[in-house]
């Protein structure tokens, strides 16, 4: 396996030369000596790392059943060609419908593909969902993420506290 490359970089047809210059961007961590605010920030992201991580798996799991939830209810809409429902948004499949969950869940034109699910745009062999699963759904949805969004500022509020009371204070 490795005399392929080798025979590659040889020839000249595989240039193997390691970028580095990005490393350059991690020179801002040595101020750290200087700057209490940017000591503050690393030991601040440094507490909050694993309660982050924990509760960014936890929201993409409901993601996810939000997502299989989205097929069932709107799998098979015509695409409109409007600002929601195309083929880069739909619940057609489920890597649609994670990335169309995911869009929703930013916010980018959650109320157009909401006006859709609620037109019924549906092909006649396809039973639409009623307006009030189209309205649990969105609802639930959004009441969800801003639930995640405050227990990532909570984390994040809470790690600045532990890493505020650590730190020594300034001079």
């Amino acid at each position: 396996f490795s005399v392929i490359p080798s025979v590659l970089l040889y020839l000249g047809l595989f240039n193997f030369t390691l970028n580095t210059g990005y490393l350059k961007a991690l020179r801002l961590f040595r101020l750290g000596k200087y700057s209490r605010s940017i000591r503050l920030l690393v030991a601040t992201l440094s507490f909050g790392a694993p309660a982050l991580m924990n509760i960014t798996l936890v929201l993409w799991v409901v993601l996810y059943i939000f997502a299989m939830i989205g097929m069932v209810l709107f799998g098979g809409m015509v695409h409109s060609g409007s600002c929601a429902v195309s083929k880069h948004a739909n619940f057609d499949n489920a890597y649609m419908s994670v990335q169309t969950i995911f869009r929703l869940a930013t916010g980018d034109s959650w109320s157009c593909f909401y006006l859709d699910a609620m037109n019924n745009n549906f092909p006649e062999w396809i039973i639409a969902p009623g307006e009030a699963w189209v309205h649990a759904f969105f609802v639930i949805f959004m009441f969800t993420s801003l639930i995640f969004i405050s227990i990532f500022i909570a984390i994040f509020l809470e790690s600045q506290r532990r890493a505020r009371a650590m730190s020594p204070p300034a001079q």
